[in-house]
């Protein structure tokens, strides 16, 4: 009989004992996880794919083949509607940029700016509220009856080249007289052309005239009248040679223009006859020549003429050249006619001429390097001009010509959208 004194060596220890329990609990527990995964597998296998109540019930099967192909046409319908709403959209904002508002032109106030001689007080006549900004450049060429046509390749065979189809376009020999471009006599597009000229899209750059007398310079009583016309003549041809390129680009020839002098008491032209002193000069567009009065320079006539002054009546009447050979002076003329009335007529003539004025501000600056000094001078000579009916007051005579000295482009010269206060 053992002694029950001593431990029983088959009896498990209390360390023993503990580790059976707890393998005993862990197989329980992975027992149990195999039997919830069991179940929960078989719950998967009999309820449908998608979302219930319960959350996410198994893999769903693919459609995207079924969506792709039914959505397919209805997409691309989708597509091809808003490619033509945006193909719409686009050329009525293309239509709306070409024929919309004009731009905004910096009008001449009659007033000289700081680098300008200054004119009399504005308070004792109306002057307009423009910005003195210069306007956008137009970006749209106007339709008219004298467009440019396009070149065309001649033959090689041809020995002799083609005439232009366009009169107007042939080549001048010399002084030659070229028929002046023909234009509508409606008044309606008379007025379109001559607001929206396709000149005014150009731009003049300064010219170098080396053979042009010295501005400050007086030409009597040194020179006799062959030697007076043909100093005029070399002014009318550097105006030419400055307005070449910008009338061409246009879709226009400028012309060389022959000077005549009259010293008699009158002169007879196929514009009628004129009679010394009554006209400083003018231009004749039957025959397309300038006539110049030389006796305004002479020291007995108060106040002698320069040739600075000279400068700017011999480019005022090429700028009456370059309005004819543009068509824009031959449009004025059927609104001139088409008016009911002289006062209604007048107000298209100050607009010719102060375009022309314009003009030579244009062409005393880059062409005969007017100077500073000399430019303030020729301001002030030109607000002194008495008040007419066909060429308006000396202070709007003498912005406009101060409009041309500032700005290089044409359109800042178009006196045909310049509202009536700066016309006057």
């Amino acid at each position: 009989m053992p002694n029950p004194q001593q431990p029983n060596p088959q009896q498990p220890s209390q360390q023993q004992w503990q580790q059976q329990q707890r393998q005993q609990l862990w197989q329980r527990q992975l027992w149990q996880r195999q039997l919830w995964q069991q179940r929960r597998w078989q719950q998967r296998q009999t309820m449908p794919y998608g979302y219930g109540p319960g959350g996410y019930q198994g893999r769903r099967r693919s459609s995207w083949p079924m969506i792709l192909l039914i959505s397919g046409p209805l997409v691309l319908a989708v597509i091809v509607v808003l490619v033509i709403v945006i193909a719409v959209v686009g050329i009525g904002a293309s239509a709306a940029s070409q024929g919309g508002s004009s731009p905004q032109i910096s009008y001449p106030s009659g007033q000289a700016s700081a680098s300008q001689e200054p004119v009399p007080d504005p308070s004792t006549r109306s002057h307009p509220t423009h910005s003195s900004k210069p306007a956008p450049k137009p970006t749209t060429r106007a339709t008219t009856a004298t467009k440019k046509p396009s070149a065309k390749k001649t033959s090689a065979k041809t020995s002799k080249p083609k005439q232009p189809t366009r009169p107007d376009l042939r080549k001048q020999q010399g002084y030659e007289e070229i028929p002046l471009p023909t234009v509508s006599t409606s008044p309606a597009e008379a007025k379109k052309l001559v607001a929206d000229d396709n000149l005014y899209l150009e731009k003049v750059a300064k010219h170098a005239c080396s053979d042009g007398p010295p501005m400050d310079r007086y030409p009597y009583p040194s020179l006799s009248n062959a030697a007076m016309q043909s100093w005029l003549q070399k002014i009318a041809d550097c105006d030419q040679a400055m307005w070449a390129g910008p009338v061409a680009r246009a879709g226009f020839q400028a012309t060389k223009v022959r000077v005549q002098i009259f010293d008699s008491a009158e002169i007879g032209t196929p514009c009628g006859t004129q009679k010394r002193g009554h006209f400083a000069a003018f231009y004749c567009s039957a025959n397309q020549e300038l006539y110049v009065d030389p006796t305004l320079a002479n020291p007995k006539a108060a106040p002698g003429y320069d040739w600075g002054q000279y400068w700017q009546i011999v480019s005022h009447e090429y700028g009456h050249s370059i309005q004819a050979r543009t068509g824009i002076l031959t449009s004025a003329s059927v609104l001139e006619s088409a008016a009911g009335s002289t006062a209604s007529a007048d107000k298209w003539t100050r607009r010719i001429e102060l375009q022309a004025q314009c003009f030579s501000g244009l062409a005393v600056t880059r062409v005969g390097g007017m100077s500073t000094a000399r430019y303030k001078q020729q301001v002030q000579f030109e607000t002194t001009r008495r008040l007419t009916s066909t060429h308006g007051s000396g202070e709007h005579q003498a912005a406009w010509f101060a409009q041309g000295h500032k700005y290089a482009d044409v359109y800042q010269c178009d006196t045909f959208k310049a509202p009536a206060s700066d016309v006057s």
